[in-house]
Formats: C-alpha cells, sequence, structure tokens
C-alpha cells in the first residue's frame, strides 16, 4: 500500500493547481485514487491522501470545467463514491485531517440538486452530524461541517 498511498498524496499535491486537474481526470486520476481507498480501507494515509485528490478534482460547481463536472457525476451516481467517503469518515473519526479533507470534498458536490439527493440517500448528513460532535471546538471542522450541511438540506 506504500505505493498507493504516495500515489494519492501525490494527486492532491498535483491536483492542487488548477491547470492540472483536467489532466488529471483525463488520464484515470479519480478512478486510481478510489480504487485504492476501497482497495485499502483500513489504511490511514491512503484514506487521507486519497479524500485529498478527491477534494480537489471533484466539483458540482457551475464553474468548473466540464471534465470535473463529469467525473464528479460519474463519482457520485456510477462509482458509488460518497459511501467511499462516509466510511473514511466513519472509519478515522478521530483523525481531523480525514475528517477535514471529507467535510471539504462533501461541501463540494452538495452544489446540485441530484447530487444532494444521494447525499441524503448516502447518510452523509449523519457522518457530518458526527464529526461536528466529535470535534465541537475545532472552528475549521466547525464551519466546513455547517457548510456541508447547508449545502445538502438548506437549498430548495
Amino acid at each position: 500500500p506504500d505505493v498507493q498511498e504516495w500515489g494519492c498524496f501525490c494527486i492532491e499535491s498535483l491536483s492542487f493547481l488548477d491547470c492540472n486537474e483536467d489532466k488529471i481526470i483525463d488520464c484515470g486520476g479519480v478512478e486510481a485514487v478510489l480504487n485504492a481507498l476501497n482497495r485499502y480501507p483500513h489504511h490511514l494515509g491512503i484514506q487521507w491522501g486519497g479524500c485529498g485528490a478527491l477534494r480537489n478534482l471533484l466539483s458540482c460547481s457551475e464553474t468548473a470545467s466540464a471534465t470535473k463536472q463529469g467525473i464528479t457525476h460519474k463519482f457520485v451516481h456510477d462509482h458509488g463514491g460518497l459511501a467511499t467517503v462516509v466510511r473514511a469518515m466513519e472509519r478515522f473519526p478521530s483523525d481531523q485531517d480525514v475528517v477535514l479533507e471529507c467535510l471539504i470534498l462533501v461541501q463540494n458536490l452538495g452544489a446540485k440538486a441530484d447530487v444532494r439527493r444521494v447525499m441524503i440517500e448516502s447518510n452523509v448528513g449523519n457522518a457530518v452530524v458526527s464529526a461536528l460532535n466529535l470535534y465541537p471546538k475545532n472552528s475549521q471542522v466547525s464551519k466546513e461541517g455547517m457548510r456541508c450541511l447547508k449545502n445538502i438540506f438548506g437549498k430548495p
């Protein structure tokens, strides 16, 4: 799993620059990260780096590229990616880095009604509330968690 861990962190770092995102997506980066997350669900480093990479690569924002919006749709509707994110939050609740990466990823995904519906069906809201309850004094977790809940439940 060392290769997958470093691969996830490399993809996270490379995808931090917008100019690299579509290239990484076109090369199968999202699928590679999702495969590593699912293959090694008990590996903290892979879950942390993988969720961070997905946070950078996935978005439902109207300003996101067509490539990014397309892979986000596949992640949510075809690959069961939300269940993977929830599993990471549930498996590593005491790791603030994993929790925070997952919260930001969920926030990025909650911009469209069809995604929000899948989030509700996948119990993403429960995972977010659990994170908020675990870290009541962490301002970053509180801020991102509340944004997630607003994205999931607060939009018409």
